[in-house]
């Protein structure tokens, strides 16, 4: 947000974006998708890893049977446990992907990088499903990683769609941000510690659309940053943060 960067990162981190719905499907998968504030926030952050690497996924699609047998469609799902299935199984397809992205360590050859998830709208159901798969296939390859059970940092899921139909994983530090007039998202995801901030756009939709999150995903950031692993300290730290822009926040 136009300030210095003020923390730096040294062994990095991989940030993982899960778009939602789209305009086209140019958008799909890629960060024509995403704010470019909101990715340049990010990447000032200290968060990215030292070589810049950031993994896009398309986060509008489920799964099909085809021959008895769960596929993965192109198709845009509408249902959320669909979404949620299609996460799950892209994150399988793209781990090896995501494993050979992370940072090792010269002397061990252990996987020391950690991972950021961020999802927007219909992409959070699919962020879900992939991050519970990624979850899982962690532990079965934790020979592969210096810390098996610290390697997933946080998932920030803007204006999550139909949140009261997604639960966040069990074991993964999982937040949300919603707008009040936003009446496409929700704060009542579970297991996930929901903001719904004042933001207001004039126009119907608008206050839906990531563009509008940029105040806030820097504010949870540096928020994160600051928290140094203590929620509480987090949910304090955003609220306040926000209030300097004169935007109120409520949590649940």
């Amino acid at each position: 947000m136009n300030s210095p960067v003020n923390f730096i990162d040294r062994d990095g981190e991989l940030p993982i974006f899960i778009n939602g719905n789209t305009e086209g499907d140019h958008e799909r998968g890629n960060s024509v998708y995403w704010d470019t504030q909101i990715l340049r926030t990010i990447a000032n952050s200290g968060l990215p890893n030292p070589g810049g690497q950031v993994h896009y996924v398309d986060g509008i699609r489920g799964f099909r049977w085809f021959r008895g047998q769960k596929q993965m469609s192109n198709d845009r799902a509408l249902v959320a446990s669909d979404r949620y299935i299609g996460g799950g199984m892209e994150a399988k397809r793209d781990f090896n992907k995501i494993l050979s992205m992370l940072e090792r360590d010269p002397k061990t050859n252990k996987i020391t990088e950690k991972i950021q998830i961020y999802t927007h709208s219909r992409g959070a159901a699919f962020g879900a499903g992939y991050t519970d798969a990624l979850l899982e296939l962690i532990k079965k390859h934790a020979d592969q990683f210096a810390n098996p059970n610290d390697v997933i940092d946080f998932v920030l899921n803007l204006a999550p769609h139909q949140s009261n139909s997604i639960d966040a994983p069990s074991g993964s530090n999982s937040f949300s941000i919603d707008h009040t007039w936003d009446g496409l998202s929700g704060n009542d995801m579970g297991n996930n510690i929901s903001f719904q901030t004042s933001t207001k756009s004039g126009q119907l939709g608008e206050s839906h659309k990531n563009k509008t999150f940029k105040t806030e995903v820097g504010a949870f950031i540096k928020a994160y940053q600051e928290s140094k692993g203590d929620n509480n300290r987090l949910i304090n730290s955003f609220i306040s943060r926000m209030r300097c822009y004169g935007i109120k926040v409520t949590v649940n």
